[in-house]
């Protein structure tokens, strides 16, 4: 199935010109636009998986927290067509008009966000890239919330179709899943090197999941040149993982309550959980249609940060 027209902007790139490509846009280099041969399906599993969709599109996005009025601080969108080849990188810090959230997680601060553009700035080449792709992400429910909240307060409507979760497949955060199938992942919490590492991933294992996806439709065909940001890497803050987040690593999770076990281990990384962070599980249970008793079946990492006490530094 060949792969669609994209549209053109300053976020698209072809693999095979390098002309085009704009270097502060975090855009792939042509030794990045194709996993290797040994490492993919076959094409015929790949288009399988994308079924009546045009491409895949891996989404990732680093927010401010949970919540609806939580927003986007970083979005990365990269799209591969049935063969594996990525045929673009969309990547941008996003001004969340507000404070920067989770600085620990993802490493961006208030002065980093600054001038980066607003999310409506940027919502037609978001909605471009949606329509008419199947989406992938790691922990999809979360990714589609959150670009679906901004896409809404910026007069796009959504239908996401049925993407395709590998945190569903794998049922491992995105790091442990990585390790098992040999994948690197630097700079993980950095948008474009969680989408670059899910869609290798979305590959290793497409021959899992369980049924085809359906493209998302937002109705956008076309956006008009859009000014990108991406973080300065030396400007990145680099903090210690809370105790909770090491602890909770590699726990394996029921794939029905992934998705919950995943936003509670966040939620939980600066080691309290507020009234308003426990709304926003409840709600997300809801939406995952779990019961009590589901939820009684996610790892119960608190009772064990509470057993565990982390050592103290050795100084010199």
């Amino acid at each position: 199935m060949p792969a669609r027209d994209l549209p053109t902007d300053p976020g698209l790139t072809s693999p095979t010109d390098e002309s085009d490509r704009i270097p502060s846009g975090g855009l792939a280099t042509p030794e990045q636009t194709r996993i290797t041969a040994q490492d993919q399906p076959d094409a015929s599993t790949l288009a399988g998986l994308i079924g009546t969709g045009s491409t895949v599109a891996v989404i990732d996005v680093e927010t401010t927290g949970l919540r609806h009025s939580d927003r986007i601080v970083e979005i990365a969108i990269v799209t591969v067509d049935h063969t594996g080849v990525i045929c673009d990188e969309f990547e941008t810090l996003v001004n969340p008009q507000r404070d920067a959230g989770p600085v620990w997680i993802h490493g961006l601060t208030a002065s980093m966000l600054v001038d980066a553009p607003n999310f409506a700035d940027i919502a037609g080449a978001v909605a471009t890239r949606l329509d008419g792709a199947v989406v992938v992400a790691h922990n999809i429910s979360f990714d589609t919330r959150m670009v679906g909240y901004e896409l809404t307060r910026a007069g796009i409507d959504i239908d996401w179709g049925s993407g395709l979760d590998t945190l569903s497949v794998t049922r491992r955060k995105l790091a442990a899943a990585c390790a098992a199938h040999n994948i690197a992942l630097d700079n993980a919490h950095r948008a474009i090197a969680d989408a670059r590492a899910t869609a290798e991933l979305t590959l290793r294992v497409a021959d899992q999941f369980p049924a085809a996806g359906t493209p998302a439709r937002t109705g956008v065909r076309e956006a008009a040149p859009t000014r990108m940001q991406v973080r300065d890497k030396a400007s990145a803050v680099y903090e210690p993982s809370p105790y909770l987040v090491e602890l909770a690593r590699d726990i394996r999770p029921a794939s029905d309550v992934a998705s919950y076990v995943v936003l509670l281990d966040q939620a939980l990384a600066d080691l309290k959980l507020t009234d308003d962070e426990r709304a926003e599980l409840r709600e997300l249970a809801g939406e995952l249609g779990l019961t009590d008793r589901d939820i009684e079946r996610a790892p119960r990492v608190p009772h064990v940060a509470r057993r565990h006490r982390p050592r103290r530094r050795c100084r010199d």
